[in-house]
């Protein structure tokens, strides 16, 4: 198979999340953990929706749909540092459209990484908070997750440091 063919390959994270390589390679590094905010904003190129004393959230597009990237600091200006980065996407309060976003993105991810050193429950209801967990070979942590914001349902992608990446 041609080298560019194996580059095309995509990840599925819900029914219309699809990560090329090219956005998947952006989406899970080069990480730059142990940033303040001032250095994140002036890195990233989204849109900025909403900054908060601990929290920056950008509108984020993957694959043509719109969904949120939240960075997440702990510490306090200017020796906060990053410690999360955190892609998510809303979705309806339909149980089985829960159900197969979490499935289709667990089946992704497995495809792509192996099976998860944390293997999830797939979920019948958009109440349920199944998690399944992987480690990236450069240390961090990656986690799938079904769970709600404010009584609203999402599919995330939750991506922390290696332990040793905050100084």
């Amino acid at each position: 198979m041609p080298i560019k063919n194996r580059i095309a390959l995509t990840l599925t994270l819900t029914s219309s999340l699809l990560l090329s390589a090219n956005s998947h390679a952006e989406l899970l590094g080069p990480f730059n953990w142990g940033a303040n905010i001032e250095s994140i904003k002036q890195q990233e190129q989204q849109t900025l929706l909403e900054e908060k004393s601990h929290s920056l959230i950008y509108q984020s597009q993957l694959a043509g749909q719109a969904y949120h990237l939240e960075y997440l600091f702990t510490g306090s200006p200017p020796q906060q540092q990053l410690v999360e980065q955190l892609y998510y996407r809303s979705l309806s309060h339909n149980n089985s459209l829960c159900a197969q976003a979490f499935s289709e993105a667990l089946k992704s991810l497995s495809q792509h990484y192996g099976q998860p050193q944390k293997p999830a429950e797939l979920p019948t209801s958009c109440e349920q908070k199944p998690r399944s967990h992987w480690q990236l070979p450069s240390g961090e942590q990656l986690q799938l997750l079904l769970d709600q914001w404010r009584s609203q349902p999402y599919v995330g992608l939750r991506i922390t440091p290696a332990p040793s990446a905050i100084p």
